[in-house]
């Protein structure tokens, strides 16, 4: 009985280290079957397939069954505390991963979540949980890759989505609230941009789009809004120096209108009238 007791605690433990194991297990089933009836062995081995598969909660079960179908039946009640402390070691995992949250330690938190998958699954809380910080994660790459880019806009969406989700996050609300203070002094530029447009001061408004987009380069439209202030400048100080009679530097003043949008107002037409100017003075 002792040979076939050791016998068995090493199939079990070969078992453990590669499984499946077809020799390991038909021996093992054989030395139970000398022991135990059929129908208990396979309520037994069934529990220690889910154990090996890390299916603690499953082998609980299983091993309970096995206990309540055949009373004393030998290392069952081993297995089930034993099981029963991995479960506990799990659920620690999992609470230390919660403690790692509320400090904003997401990559620690993470760390300890796998730990708790690896030794229980399924684990449903944990797996949800794992979900959710790797999307918080990942809009912190993000964010983080935007901000070093002064994509002010992008990063401030994707902080603000971390933050969501995970509300103690010291990194995300300082950079959110850095990105705030620049998005409002970014918010007034735009308004002064849009008062000098509207009272055609073209070369303050121009300023104003360049400093935008270079603070900010996915700031709204800037890039369009500065090709258009570009060509509205060319435009006006074209069209003064045409009335003071300069038509060689309104000339080029259209020229530059036309370079830069194709078909801009009238300088196409206002570029040949100070070309026939020029022509008739020579």
């Amino acid at each position: 009985r002792r040979d076939s007791h050791r016998a068995r605690v090493m199939y079990e433990e070969c078992l453990a280290i590669t499984c499946p194991y077809r020799e390991a297990e038909a021996r093992l089933e054989s030395i139970a079957s000398e022991r135990r009836g059929p129908h208990d062995i396979r309520e037994y081995r069934d529990a220690r397939r889910a154990e090996r598969r890390r299916d603690l909660h499953e082998a609980v079960r299983l091993y309970k069954g096995c206990e309540e179908a055949h009373p004393g039946h030998q290392d069952t009640e081993f297995r089930l505390a034993a099981v029963g402390a991995e479960i506990e070691g799990a659920d620690r995992l999992y609470k230390q991963a919660l403690a790692h949250e509320k400090k904003g330690a997401l990559e620690e938190s993470r760390t300890a979540l796998e730990a708790c998958l690896k030794a229980c699954r399924p684990h449903r809380d944990a797996e949800e949980r794992l979900a959710r910080v790797d999307t918080a994660l990942a809009h912190l790459g993000r964010a983080r890759s935007a901000d070093t880019d002064r994509r002010w806009i992008a990063a401030r969406g994707h902080y603000r989505r971390a933050v969501e989700l995970f509300p103690n996050l010291p990194e995300a609300k300082e950079r959110l609230h850095d990105i705030n203070e620049r998005c409002e002094r970014l918010s007034t530029l735009e308004r002064e941009l849009t008062d000098a447009r509207g009272s055609r001061r073209y070369r303050e408004a121009l300023a104003c789009a360049l400093e935008i987009h270079r603070e900010c380069p996915d700031w709204g439209d800037m890039p369009a809004q500065i090709e258009q202030l570009q060509a509205e400048a060319h435009y006006a100080d074209a069209l003064r120096l045409e009335e003071a009679g300069r038509y060689r530097e309104a000339a080029r003043g259209y020229e530059r209108c036309v370079d830069a949008i194709q078909g801009f107002r009238d300088a196409s037409s206002r570029l040949e009238a100070c070309r026939q100017r020029i022509q008739g003075r020579r």
